[in-house]
Order: C-alpha cells, then sequence, then structure tokens
C-alpha cells in the first residue's frame, strides 16, 4: 500500500521539525535566569545552578535553592578534603597546622550541620532558619581565612572565597522561595 504524495510530503515535513532542537534547550532554563537576578553575583548563580543537575529538573524557586545548597555543600567538602592533604604536608607546623586545624573544624560545622539544617527547613519547614544555616556557612568559611592572619598566608583563600560567594547566593535564593 503506497502512501499519497501529500501525506509522505507531511510525514516527512514533521519528521524534520521533530530533529530540530526545541528553541528552550539553546536558552539558559528562564527560571535560573529569573531567580539569579535576585542574587548578589548573577554569573555566578547562573553558572553553578547551569551545571547542577538537580537544578535542570528543578520547577520552583524551592527547588532551586536546595540545588544550590547542595552546590554549597560540594565546594565545601572540596575544601574539606584539600584542607585534610594540606595537613598531612610537612610544611605546615606550628601556626599554620593550627590553622588548618581549626578550618578543618569550621568546614566539619558547614558540612554536618549547616548543609543538613538549610535542606531540611527549605524542604519542609521555614526557609528562614535555611538563611541562618547558609549565613553561618559563609561565616565558617571566613573565620577559616581569618586564622591565618598574623602573617601567615592562606593557601585558601580562593576557596574560603567561593564558599562565601556561593552562599551568600544561595542566602539570597531561600529568601525568595515562598
Amino acid at each position: 500500500m503506497a502512501i499519497p504524495t501529500q501525506q509522505l510530503a507531511t510525514l516527512v515535513a514533521v519528521s524534520f521539525l521533530l530533529l530540530l532542537p526545541h528553541p528552550s534547550a539553546a536558552q539558559p532554563n528562564h527560571l535560573i535566569t529569573e531567580t539569579c537576578k535576585k542574587t548578589p553575583d548573577f554569573d555566578l548563580c547562573v553558572s553553578s545552578l547551569s551545571a547542577a543537575p538537580r537544578a535542570a529538573r528543578a520547577t520552583t524557586v524551592r527547588e532551586l535553592a536546595l540545588a544550590m545548597i547542595h552546590v554549597v555543600e560540594a565546594k565545601a567538602t572540596t575544601t574539606s578534603l584539600y584542607i585534610k592533604q594540606l595537613a598531612k604536608t610537612a610544611s605546615f607546623r606550628g601556626e599554620e597546622e593550627a590553622a588548618l586545624k581549626a578550618c578543618e573544624f569550621y568546614y566539619g560545622i558547614i558540612i554536618d550541620y549547616d548543609v543538613p539544617g538549610a535542606v531540611t527547613e527549605v524542604r519542609y519547614a521555614n526557609p528562614k532558619f535555611g538563611v541562618d544555616s547558609m549565613v553561618d556557612s559563609a561565616r565558617e568559611a571566613e573565620l577559616c581565612e581569618e586564622e591565618f592572619r598574623g602573617g601567615n598566608k592562606s593557601p585558601l583563600t580562593g576557596l574560603n572565597m567561593a564558599v562565601r560567594r556561593l552562599a551568600n547566593v544561595a542566602v539570597a535564593i531561600i529568601k525568595s522561595v515562598h
């Protein structure tokens, strides 16, 4: 049974259209873009959330907030592992070794208390308390950096700054949750 020419032409046209990328695939996620406009660091927000698999599936600001909290967790975990690696080197002794141990403690607080608290509050309870947890995360990173005062150059400046910036973006997103 042959397909009539008109139906064949329609079938070919529809097949061709199905192969074209969806217009939204080429553009940034609208929810991410609009949410990130309300943060202190738009570019960091968009790049972080665009790379986060949880954010790609997000349909609400609450889900984006949770994704950003997990971005903070990932950076804090990377920093914590780096601190542990540095602490094992012989070049860090005395005050520097004490500073690294303090930083290990501060990052433990972020990973073990601040992130789980923020997730719980944003997901199930009052997002305001999630804000408090992320503010605390930024403060813990700042306290780590302060441990290297007194002539000791911090080997963690870039990582501490990244955690602070990400936590501040998370705070702004959580504040947008209704």
